[in-house]
Formats: structure tokens, C-alpha cells, sequence
């Protein structure tokens, strides 16, 4: 039945629209897969601030971000599903609301899967996923990938700020494309399972370089929180 739905287009954002309104209407108070919001919201306590989530999903369940949107937090999601856009407009309108792929710049083809939260732009990954039979290929469509620094505005990691990036295979290319000079939040959440060692190894190796710490290790994401916060905190 589920399938049915995601494949009508029309019936798919109806249904997609009343699942995430029952979510924000239920006694919930974190959205996060694995409760990386709550993690957050440890090191950015602050009822107002500024989040860019990247790969934002659906936005309500499973969000990195709506737990502080609810709290009065604004910022910018970005997210190549256009159903993912048109739901994050209706629920979320105090955000900006992107429909692009982030990371280093070129061109890059977007494989939409079924169920969606496998959807990537790793042919190899989305081959792996029809091949252990989690997921069908729905459609694919080419884009020009964007940069991470031609979206973000000035963050500072004083400030409360934090970027969310869950991209499903291209997190670490999303990542280095940022300009950290502009824009350093005060935390960053990055997807990157626990069986992926060298990936993660990888985006520990960066940001630790960039004076972040690693305060969490969820069983899908990092996260990590920047020196000179927590210098000035404890």
C-alpha cells in the first residue's frame, strides 16, 4: 500500500502531509532518528538560533532541525526530494526551503529510491541497496551540484548555530565544500554510521584539524561540538 502511495505523486504528498502533521501534533519532544537532536540541544540551549540542514528530509520525523524550529529557530533546508520542499514550506515556513544537492562542484545524478530515505547520489550505493533488495530506483535526475558555501550565511561558533548533513553517501564531499572562515557553527552533525569506520575516520581527521571536538557518536551520526565553545563553557 505504502508503495502504491509513493509512486502517485498527487496521493503521495496528501498522505506524506497528514503523517508529518500527526507527528507534530503528537507528545513527542525530539524528532532525530537516533536522538541526535536532543545531543544538540545540549550544546546549543538557547531558545532562538540558526541551524542550515542539509539532506533535511522530511521535515518533521526524523529531523535534525524541528525540535528547535518549535523552539523558535530558523534556517535553511535543503533537499533534492521535491515533495521534501513542498512539506517543508506548508510546515515549516519560517525557513528557506532548497531544492539542490550540496558539495563540490559539478554535476552529479540523483538516484530517488523507494523507500525515499535511501535515495543518494552513489550509483554504487543505490545498486548495493536494489541488490539486497532494501529499495527500487524510482527515477533519476542529473543536477549541478552547489557548493556548500554559496548557501550558507555567517555563523560563529559563539553563536548558537549548527549544521545538520545526512546526504547518504556524499556527506564528507558536502562537508570540505564549505568556506569555514564564514561560516563556523557551534556544532556540526554529520551522518556517518558506526560500521563506516574509515569514512568516519576521515570526517574526524577534518574537523578535529578545524578545532572541533567529537562529543557523540550516534548509531548513524557524528557529533561535534567546536573548542572555542566549549573552552568557554567549562
Amino acid at each position: 500500500m505504502r508503495k502504491w502511495i509513493s509512486s502517485r505523486p498527487l496521493v503521495g504528498l496528501i498522505a506524506s502531509l497528514l503523517n508529518q502533521y500527526s507527528v507534530k501534533f503528537s507528545n513527542r519532544k525530539f524528532f532525530s532518528q537516533a536522538n541526535e537532536d536532543e545531543t544538540i540541544y545540549k550544546y546549543c540551549p538557547e531558545n532562538f538560533g540558526r541551524y542550515m540542514d542539509i539532506g533535511s528530509g522530511r521535515p518533521v520525523s526524523g529531523s535534525n532541525s524541528y525540535f528547535f524550529y518549535r523552539l523558535g529557530w530558523r534556517g535553511i533546508l535543503v533537499d533534492p526530494l521535491t515533495r521534501n520542499q513542498v512539506l517543508g514550506k506548508l510546515i515549516r515556513p519560517r525557513d528557506s526551503v532548497l531544492k539542490s544537492l550540496v558539495g563540490q562542484p559539478g554535476k552529479s545524478t540523483f538516484f530517488e529510491l523507494y523507500p525515499y530515505e535511501y535515495s543518494t547520489t552513489s550509483e554504487r550505493i543505490a545498486n548495493e541497496l536494489v541488490s539486497s533488495g532494501k529499495a527500487t530506483i524510482i527515477g533519476k535526475k542529473t543536477f549541478t551540484i552547489v557548493p556548500m558555501s554559496d548557501l550558507v550565511f555567517p555563523m560563529t561558533d559563539l553563536e548558537p548555530t549548527f549544521i545538520s548533513i545526512d546526504v547518504e553517501g556524499a556527506d564528507f564531499d558536502v562537508l570540505t565544500s564549505n568556506d569555514w572562515k564564514i561560516c563556523r557553527p557551534r556544532v556540526v552533525c554529520i551522518e556517518s554510521p558506526v560500521e563506516l569506520s574509515d569514512l568516519g575516520s576521515k570526517i574526524n581527521e577534518y574537523l578535529e584539524e578545524l578545532n572541533y571536538k567529537l562529543v557523540e557518536q550516534t548509531s548513524l551520526s557524528k557529533i561535534f561540538v567546536s573548542n572555542n565553545y566549549l573552552d568557554l563553557v567549562n
